[in-house]
């Protein structure tokens, strides 16, 4: 289960003992920062968690005359820096809670019933 944007919010004000509001300021201004740069083509890197490579990439679609054209579009890459991933190797384990767990099984288990399989493709680059 995800934290949303309002609860990682929250959790961050209650530990730096500052408002939601200034906290929401923040983080929209590090966004705005981190979107500016990503449109000018650079590199961003969130101090100490994660740098984000913009990269042009290219889709098939269907232009207005109804010909397929090959049209770029931006895209990102994203990759946690060595401090995330240390401290990550570190767990052995999420720390899940069990309706998690539970829900989980219980989609697991609807998968198997139903003969659903799925599978993840590596990006095509």
């Amino acid at each position: 289960m995800r934290m949303t944007k309002s609860e990682r919010v929250a959790d961050i004000a209650k530990r730096c003992n500052l408002s939601e509001d200034m906290v929401n300021a923040v983080l929209n201004a590090e966004r705005d920062s981190m979107m500016e740069s990503l449109k000018h083509g650079q590199r961003v890197t969130l101090a100490g968690r994660v740098t984000v490579d913009p990269v042009i990439r290219r889709k098939m679609e269907y232009n207005s005359k109804g010909e397929m054209v090959c049209t770029p579009y931006v895209a990102a890459s994203a990759k946690p820096l060595g401090s995330v991933l240390d401290e990550l190797a570190k767990a052995k384990e999420f720390n899940v809670d069990e309706s998690y767990i539970d829900e989980q099984n219980e989609i697991n288990k609807l998968m198997k019933d139903n003969h659903i399989a799925v599978m993840q493709l590596a990006s095509l680059e």
